[in-house]
């Protein structure tokens, strides 16, 4: 999996984040300086969260791909079909 549409999404919920604190934070009667400040530490901490979030995904998502391409799977996981056995109705 490519990292790139991750790191898009965890700069596009920076950016909003961001902007959604700082707006908010103004509106809620703090200083400029203060909604600011709560802007850049909550788009960093959002945007750093989901890029992490993503970075684990994709990753585990490769080691699944590497591992059923080498062959070490679950020993013992091929299919055998089934015979199903009709039983005798039971009367009560």
């Amino acid at each position: 999996m490519n990292d790139i549409p991750v790191n898009n999404w965890a700069v596009g919920l920076a950016v909003f984040s961001f902007g959604f604190l700082s707006v908010g934070s103004v509106l809620f009667g703090a200083t400029v300086t203060t909604a600011v400040l709560r802007g850049l530490g909550g788009g960093m901490f959002f945007g750093v969260l989901l890029w992490l979030v993503g970075a684990m995904v994709s990753k585990e998502e490769n080691l699944m791909d590497e591992t059923l391409i080498e062959g070490e799977g679950i020993p013992g996981l091929e299919s055998k079909p089934v015979q199903a056995k009709p039983m005798d109705p039971q009367d009560k």
